[in-house]
């Protein structure tokens, strides 16, 4: 076998190199093709790089270095410095090397096969799709104009467009962003048209990523799904971004993502409000302005979270891995200035241990400050829904993670128990730390917080007219559906009698007759047959008046404003009635109350003059505020039935309409809260 002083290591032809210019320190980007990997090196090392030509050794490689980058390394350090080049794939291998690499990748892909099968990650699987780099070129190709300075002005106004929506908007936004969040408002159709939307949105969002890579004359060699906590999701791989010279470049395929996202919110927005309410363009256009916008760039933008901008905070700082290296480094803090353990200090600038120090415990803090609100939520939100399951959740969760701790936290302890036995309990340190533990425990019994009883409720109108038939006939004609809206005295149904239409013209013809005869008689001069002629003819003019009075009640009118209630008034059609029938009901549009019905559990809680809030289904962002008027209990054995007063307003919900109602019962402290939450899930039998 060769000696690795005597090999003539050669640098693979399709290896890219980018020079970069970071803080006045010249740095290069290596990039190797075949696996698409990344590295960064030194100006000195790079130099060694361009010298491997498969000719030199590294003897000779040595003394031309030495008139390249002015200095003349060991012939030893270059061939390790070789060595490792060949294990990164940036430097070609012999047969035999390519033959015991390959062994070795097949049995570490077993292992690493074996491994998933052991552990595994349900919550995050990813697979590759395919190279899109042709693709992307051909699309981009004919697209060039999205990258202009004339689309970016268009897009900046289609932002202003969007901002002005939601200004104008903004009590509907919020109203509906805190019903989707406590899962209020909103059905079971809404969530899945949400699910389906922040799938395309994040497709359409991950090639926006992709498109400006190749737009910037970047490659993208890799697309595929991945299943994200039970959501598919579409990736796209950017990372040849890293080897664009110019920074702004970089920034600008972080921000694609975004941008988009922004754009397609612009667009929903103007639909929403140029739409008819009830459509579902309205709804899709609404849901799309609610996942696509603000929020949605908010959280993408957020640097505290390893997202667009995250990586956007990375670049403008040229610091790579910030995330990591941050956490490593606040991790090396806590280990000796927490628990007093002699550990050597990462190798960072003066710059970035004030990065590191500044976004690591801001990272840090924010992860715990997520995990608090998501257990909270959890708890008060999702616990009212799915009850004590929600523990099993909890539960579930816990131990997952402390079984994934368990290995890293016993290895600390054990480093660190000399220390704190030697001085750490008894120095300043313990202080602190028993400190911030007794104001954790200590906060929640002084947070406040408003206990809230939710549930199902259904609207109806105050007064209620009941139309009746008034003569007999048979259902011939409505004039109404279900659900419209009628004024008093609109016609809401004809009826047909042929015996009362038959009587009517029989009168009028014999009212005609008789006032003819009577004319005869008086032109005549015969006066007797006048006189009793036009006898006759008043009692015939007052039955056909009543006659007619009588055929026009078979045009049936409604007697208030309202709203016509009912089910499948068509199927009623050609049905006979009698005088007194019952034909519909009309609901008064003046005033409404709703009936909300309470879960047992919290039954006890709710009294008259508390505060509701009223979200309906139809239109989640629309919101009541109003009190509870009278509790009773309801039919169903341990439920409550609430009945609160719509107040008047721009909007009146129509009768039959539903949705949630929250009903503020008790304001005590965090503490309390979540004790009654216990308290409420376990078995009662237990307090006992």
């Amino acid at each position: 076998m060769i000696s690795t002083l005597d090999a003539r290591p050669k640098l693979l032809d399709d290896v890219k190199i980018v020079r970069r210019e970071i803080h006045g320190k010249t740095h290069y980007v290596v990039k190797e093709p075949k696996e698409q990997k990344y590295f960064q090196f030194g100006e000195a090392e790079v130099g060694l790089m361009q010298l491997m030509d498969g000719k030199r050794t590294p003897e000779e490689i040595a003394i031309a270095a030495e008139k390249t980058i002015g200095a003349r390394p060991p012939a030893g350090q270059v061939a390790d410095f070789a060595q490792k080049l060949k294990r990164l794939g940036l430097v070609e291998r012999t047969p035999i090397e390519q033959h015991l690499m390959l062994v070795e990748r097949l049995r570490s892909d077993r292992k690493m096969r074996a491994k998933r099968r052991t552990k595994g990650s349900i919550l995050r699987l990813r697979f590759s799709i395919g190279d899109p780099d042709r693709f992307f070129d051909w699309i981009v190709s004919r697209v060039r104009w999205v990258w202009s300075p004339r689309f970016v002005i268009a897009s900046l106004g289609m932002f202003g467009i969007y901002f002005a929506i939601l200004f104008a908007r903004w009590g509907e936004f919020w109203g509906a962003t805190f019903g989707l969040y406590t899962l209020s408002g909103f059905g079971l159709w809404d969530y899945v048209i949400l699910w389906a939307l922040f799938f395309g949105i994040g497709a359409i969002h991950e090639l926006g990523h992709g498109f400006t890579t190749k737009a910037f004359g970047g490659e993208v060699r890799e697309i595929g799904g991945m299943i994200l906590y039970f959501s598919p999701a579409l990736f796209c791989n950017t990372n040849d971004a890293w080897t664009f010279q110019r920074r702004s470049h970089r920034l600008w395929v972080t921000f694609a993502g975004p941008w988009v996202e922004m754009l397609i919110a612009a667009l929903a927005g103007i639909a929403w409000v140029t739409t008819d309410p009830g459509t579902f363009v309205y709804k899709l256009s609404f849901l799309t302005f609610l996942s696509a916008g603000i929020l949605a760039v908010l959280a993408n933008l957020n640097p505290l979270l390893p997202l667009d901008g995250y990586y956007a905070l990375s670049d403008w700082l040229e610091i790579p891995n910030l995330r990591r290296r941050a956490f490593e480094y606040v991790g090396w803090a806590g280990k000796k200035y927490v628990l007093g353990m002699d550990t050597a200090e990462p190798g960072v600038t003066p710059r970035e241990r004030r990065v590191f120090i500044a976004y690591g415990s801001a990272a840090m803090a924010y992860s715990v400050f997520v995990i608090a609100v998501s257990v909270l939520w959890l708890i008060l939100v999702l616990g009212g829904i799915i009850g004590p399951v929600v523990w099993i959740i909890l539960l579930v969760g816990a131990a997952s993670t402390l079984v994934k701790l368990a290995g890293r936290g016993q290895a600390l302890a054990a480093a660190a128990a000399t220390t704190w036995r030697a001085g750490f309990l008894g120095g300043r340190r313990a202080a602190a730390l028993l400190a911030g533990i007794a104001l954790l425990v200590v906060l929640p019994f002084f947070l406040p917080w408003t206990s809230r009883a939710a549930g199902d409720f259904h609207i109806e109108a105050m007064p209620r007219a009941l139309v009746r038939v008034e003569v007999d006939g048979a259902l011939d004609r409505w004039h109404v559906s279900e659900g419209a809206t009628v004024r008093a005295g609109d016609p809401i149904a004809t009826l047909w009698n042929p015996e009362l239409e038959a009587a009517v013209l029989e009168y009028q013809a014999r009212v005609e007759r008789l006032a003819l005869e009577r004319a005869t008689a008086e032109a005549a001069g015969d006066l007797a047959t006048a006189a009793s002629a036009s006898s006759v003819l008043q009692e015939a003019v007052n039955e056909l008046a009543v006659l007619e009075a009588k055929h026009q009640r078979l045009i049936i009118r409604t007697p208030i404003d309202g709203v016509v209630l009912g089910q499948r008034l068509s199927e009623r059609l050609g049905s006979a009635l009698s005088e007194g029938d019952f034909l519909i009901e009309i609901a008064s549009v003046k005033s409404r109350y709703a009936r909300v019905r309470i879960p047992p559990k919290r039954a006890g809680e709710v009294v008259e003059g508390q505060t509701a809030v009223l979200r309906f289904v139809a239109r989640p962002y629309f919101k009541f505020v109003t009190t509870v008027s009278a509790v009773a209990p309801a039919a169903e054995e341990g439920w409550l039935e609430a009945r609160v007063v719509v107040p008047d307003g721009s909007w009146q919900p129509d009768p039959g309409m539903t949705g949630i109602a929250k009903i503020q019962t008790i304001r005590g402290t965090l503490a309390q809260a979540i004790a009654r939450a216990v308290r409420q899930t376990l078995r009662i039998d237990l307090w006992l």
